[in-house]
């Protein structure tokens, strides 16, 4: 977090992280979970074709890219992997 506070550059009001949680789509960093929550993000399955994984996180992009058109984004590590990048794409 400490880094993408530093280098992003995201326009105003949106942040320069954002997280990719099942069920929820895209959430900033800081995002406080409960106990609940947690154990029903573990529920959905991490899979392309999984529509409560999916439709959340391609949902939470179109809104994104409403607010920052034309904006460049990462994807770091494994998420880098088609089970993340088909849905966005």
């Amino acid at each position: 977090m400490l880094y993408a506070e530093r280098f992003g550059s995201a326009p105003p009001g949106v942040p320069p992280a954002l997280v990719i949680v099942p069920g929820a789509g895209l959430v900033p960093p800081e995002t406080l979970v409960t106990r609940e929550q947690l154990d029903a993000i573990a529920q959905i399955p991490v899979e392309e074709e999984n529509r409560a994984f999916r439709d959340p996180l391609t949902q939470a992009a179109k809104l994104l890219d409403g607010h920052a058109p034309g904006c460049s984004c990462i994807l770091l590590g494994s998420v880098a992997s088609a089970k993340y990048t088909a849905p966005l794409l």
